[in-house]
């Protein structure tokens, strides 16, 4: 990526992280989990989600985004130093990529579940 595209996604990248700051600072006290939300994880059985409750999942969501925005904003930060070799700056452009990856499909995610939901009963 080079001249306009990557201007823009600095741009986007630095609104990106103003805004999950922000989200950081005003939602995630919603989206804490308690001492009695963490007996289900205690019995989790994977593949089998039907012990852990939707309002859960949408909460682990909430904390898997933010620490891939986490790992997002370190990786482009830690990529502008000068001290960094080019095989590091490598390394951290793949981990930015996958991080992005995992991101993009958690919001989806996140969405589904916390937004749109579930019907009830199926339209026929």
């Amino acid at each position: 990526m080079f001249g306009l595209p990557l201007l823009a996604h600095v741009m986007g990248g630095g609104v990106f992280a103003l805004g999950l700051a922000f989200i950081m600072l005003f939602r995630a006290r919603a989206y804490g989990f308690t001492p009695q939300e963490a007996a289900p994880f205690e019995a989790f059985a994977c593949p089998l989600f039907n012990n852990i409750p939707k309002a859960m999942v949408v909460k682990a969501l909430f904390w898997i985004f933010a620490v891939l925005g986490f790992v997002q904003i370190v990786t482009a930060l830690f990529s502008m130093l000068p001290i960094i070799t080019f095989n590091t700056q490598v390394a951290l452009i793949m981990i930015h990529r996958y991080s992005a990856l995992g991101l993009v499909l958690t919001a989806i995610v996140f969405f589904d579940a916390a937004v749109i939901g579930r019907p009830d009963a199926p339209r026929t």
